[in-house]
């Protein structure tokens, strides 16, 4: 019964996430108000844990069906949003129909439903009420019909009965009369205290609801505040700022001069100050002309517009088949937003403690400082992490491994490459799909491996050091052990194919060890 209910709850839970989320997705503001990074937003984070933990089947695919619709409705309304030609008018936040996106559309479906419950079961219950009123009355009908044939069936037998007898028989029915009469008073008044329960209960989860839907329109009305001195910002930006036409191979955009010198430092702030501007070739009509991959260049202006309405605006998501390219004019143009440096998957699902601490040894690589992963192992059985991003695959990378402590340095300790991140059972074996890893006091393992010179037995102790670095033209990997090259290793022939993704993982067996993962240590020279 407890799980029933708390069941229900959380369907009840549900369906108020997607009656707020649908009521947010008419705003034009949508794609930042649901991105993970707005603190009070955090809800679709949990989401997306719910739908992975939760228990129940049913409830984890309307989670599931919630979240695929909260993407669905951010790119509508990104799609809408670029095809503004003015910005909308301040202090308006429903601008959208309330079927614009899917999510809305899920709200309006959902409160179709939620009406027509509360209908349904209004009805069921005065449906009850009344046959249990009419069986009532036909069981008070049916004693009357008894006594009144017993009373015919006397009169019958005995035709010159006394009064007394009659009047005897007359008490009995009244009393029966009595009798029957209170039964259903009893029957009412417990009708009446299970419906005045009931609209209690019913009051009760109304006015919670009401509590959170003011407390939750509160935060968009501080948020919404924010936005509209920031509209007012931008409107004044707007007023002030030169347009201008961009042609990049083909591709023609408009956006706001300024815009395009929001990462400050970058080639591309350089190239469109006062001071360089006239220096860029136009085309036939006028526009300044670039000779760049235009799939690359509309991310960084989806990016750069992004950046005009908050700060810390988070990355579009590049498409594999552009990555490379993304990465050889994010650093030919210094975008440092799109090199941030790599870090180990903070959603490993594992028992590994991870912990993030400054490099004292290595200057700051752009505005973040310089930091080192420190990674320990507290419960016995492989344990495989990743880094959260890929290597590059515009230049050679190189990372570095320090073993802080090993109780058992003779295996158990494993680190190299994979071509995803390991998740559910995978990250319980180092026998990955596709992947090349040196194991402590044994060597070189993987199903992807191919040729190598890669000196075996080497055993991973306290204070030892294990570089990897991966060599983009010739494909290959280099292994260091204390700064000194052991061997060079290739991929399989067949595998290259799949190696369009590098994650550098790391495995740990043995509670109490721990090591140090640099991704930023400069690699050794090789003489």
């Amino acid at each position: 019964m407890y799980q029933g209910r708390s069941l229900q709850k959380r369907k009840w839970h549900a369906g108020l996430f997607c009656d707020h989320l649908g009521l947010l997705s008419r705003s034009t503001s949508f794609p930042e108000l649901s991105a993970p990074v707005v603190p009070w937003l955090l809800l679709v984070l949990h989401l997306r844990r719910q739908s992975k933990h939760c228990r129940s089947e049913a409830l984890r695919k309307q989670l599931k069906a919630l979240l695929a619709a909260v993407e669905q409705s951010s790119q509508e309304v990104q799609r809408f949003r670029e095809q503004l030609q003015e910005p909308p008018p301040a202090g308006k936040l429903l601008v959208l129909g309330p079927d614009a996106t899917p999510l809305a559309k899920q709200r309006t479906q959902w409160l179709k439903r939620r009406a027509e419950n509360e209908r349904s079961k209004v009805e069921g219950e005065l449906e009850q009420s009344k046959a249990r009123k009419r069986r009532k009355a036909a069981k008070a009908a049916k004693a009357l019909g008894l006594l009144r044939q017993d009373m015919q069936a006397s009169r019958t037998a005995f035709p010159e009965a006394p009064e007394a007898l009659i009047e005897s028989s007359f008490r009995r029915l009244l009393a029966s009369l009595d009798q029957e009469r209170e039964q259903i008073r009893a029957a009412w008044a417990r009708l009446s205290e299970e419906r005045d329960q009931t609209t209690e209960e019913l009051e009760k989860l109304r006015q919670d609801t009401e509590e959170w839907c003011y407390r939750e329109k509160l935060k968009i009305d501080a948020e919404w505040q924010r936005l509209n001195k920031l509209s007012e910002d931008m409107s004044k930006m707007w007023t002030e700022t030169e347009v201008i036409q961009i042609n990049c191979s083909g591709h023609i955009f408009t956006i706001p001069k300024q815009t395009m010198c929001g990462i400050a430092g970058s080639v591309l702030a350089e190239m469109f100050s006062d001071t360089f501007i006239h220096e860029i070739p136009r085309d036939e009509e006028g526009r300044f002309f670039l000779d760049f991959n235009p799939q690359c260049f509309s991310v960084v202006v989806e990016y750069l517009r992004n950046r005009r309405l908050r700060a810390d605006a988070p990355l579009p998501v590049v498409p594999v088949v552009q990555r490379r390219n993304m990465e050889l004019l994010a650093e030919a143009w210094k975008l440092w937003p799109f090199l941030k440096p790599n870090r180990m998957n903070p959603l490993h699902g594992t028992s590994l403690h991870i912990a993030t601490r400054p490099a004292a040894d290595q200057p700051a690589d752009g505005p973040e400082p310089a930091t080192v992963e420190v990674v320990r192992a507290t419960h016995p059985g492989w344990q495989v992490v990743g880094a959260e991003h890929p290597l590059p695959v515009s230049s050679a990378s190189y990372f570095e491994v320090t073993v802080l402590s090993n109780p058992d340095a003779r295996g158990g300790l494993a680190v190299g490459l994979c071509n995803h991140l390991p998740q559910g059972p995978e990250t319980h074996s180092i026998r990955l799909q596709c992947c090349v890893l040196y194991n402590s006091n044994n060597g070189l393992l993987g199903d992807a491996l191919g040729d190598h010179d890669v000196q075996p037995g080497l055993q991973l102790g306290e204070g030892e050091r294990i570089g990897v670095r991966h060599d983009v033209i010739s494909k290959s990997l280099q292994w260091f052990h204390n700064g000194t090259c052991i061997g060079t290793s290739t991929f399989l022939p067949e595998t290259l194919e799949h190696w369009e993704s590098i994650y550098p993982i790391f495995g740990l067996y043995v509670p109490g060890q721990a090591i140090l993962v640099d991704f930023r240590a400069a690699p050794p020279r090789i003489e």
